[in-house]
């Protein structure tokens, strides 16, 4: 007797969704045991396939020519925000003394 296997995959609504996470492992599955096929860059706009399984969502990538898999948390619906590396001090040139704030006080009131 032939025992049919049936998927646990559901429906999902194909939409356009980001990857969220810094580089992220496209797989041939959907769990860490699948072979990863490619690995996307945070801010990828990648698109929803019509399945879904526990957590993991299958993705159709333009420039892949084939479906994948990835967790759902490294996906949103929105695009990430580019992080801007800012700094609010400035480093003194090596061999440089900053004054010190009497040495400012009395350079403010000479005259």
């Amino acid at each position: 007797m032939a025992t049919t296997r049936t998927s646990r995959a559901t429906t999902a609504n194909t939409q356009a969704i980001y990857v969220t996470g810094s580089v992220v492992n496209a797989r041939s599955g959907p769990g860490t045991n699948y072979q990863v096929l490619a690995q996307l860059p945070r801010g990828t706009k990648v698109q929803a396939a019509a399945r879904q399984e526990g957590s993991w969502v299958e993705l159709e990538v333009a420039n892949l020519g084939q479906t994948v898999w990835m967790h759902g948390k490294y996906l949103s619906p929105d695009a990430p925000v580019q992080r801007v590396a800012t700094t609010t001090e400035t480093q003194p040139k090596r061999g440089v003394r900053a004054p010190t704030s009497s040495e400012i006080n009395t350079a403010a009131h000479s005259g």
